[in-house]
Parts: structure tokens; C-alpha cells; sequence
């Protein structure tokens, strides 16, 4: 978990990776606390890229807590291939629609 990861988030992560399944969150436990309205999403993901392009700026992007058992462990990309990564995930922006009825309307419009 890195230092740009909102709190909201790191939390709700580590209740996922809890060693004992049972007591990791159900999909609509973790659905209920997304959309409690405690999460601005947006603000969220805004600060979160404000504190991410710091700590680039900064050189001091590290990921301070890893799953104790995690097997594989990531590294760090050049700044450069971050940078163009990054305007890459910026270029595909999309939205999640809010219902059933919306999904289907995109499906049935799409030109797959």
C-alpha cells in the first residue's frame, strides 16, 4: 500500500487480505461501504492523484506496506514509462453506469 492509497481504501484492502476468509468482507458488504456515502469518490481519487504525482516529484514513491504474504513483490518503473502509463490511463477514461438498465442499453448500442 502505498502512501498516495486513500486511507478509506487501505482499509477496506486489508480487511480483504485478512488470513481467515470468513472474515474478509463480503461483495456486498464491500458494495454497502463504497456507496455509504462516506466515500467522495472523486475527492478521493483527485487527492490521491495529487499526493501520487508528489511523491514522483519527490522521489519518494514506495510502497510502505505489502501483504505479509505476498509471494511476488512489485518494482519500480522508470519515472519516464510512469509518466507515459500514466497519460495512457488518462486517455481511457470511462464511468460505470448505475443500473442494470443502463448496462444493457450500452451492450445493446455497442459496436461489438
Amino acid at each position: 500500500i502505498t502512501e498516495d492509497t486513500p486511507q478509506c481504501w487501505a482499509i477496506l484492502m486489508q480487511k480483504c487480505w485478512h488470513s481467515v476468509p470468513s472474515e474478509r468482507p463480503s461483495v456486498g458488504e464491500i458494495y454497502s461501504e463504497i456507496n455509504s456515502g462516506y466515500w467522495n469518490i472523486d475527492k478521493i481519487f483527485i487527492e490521491s492523484e495529487n499526493k501520487r504525482q508528489e511523491l514522483l516529484e519527490s522521489g519518494e514513491f514506495i510502497a510502505k506496506l505489502m501483504h505479509p504474504h505476498s509471494k511476488t513483490h512489485s518494482k519500480l518503473l522508470n519515472p519516464t514509462i510512469d509518466s507515459m502509463l500514466s497519460s495512457l490511463h488518462r486517455s481511457f477514461r470511462f464511468s460505470i453506469p448505475d443500473s442494470v438498465n443502463s448496462l444493457q442499453y450500452i451492450s445493446s448500442n455497442s459496436l461489438l
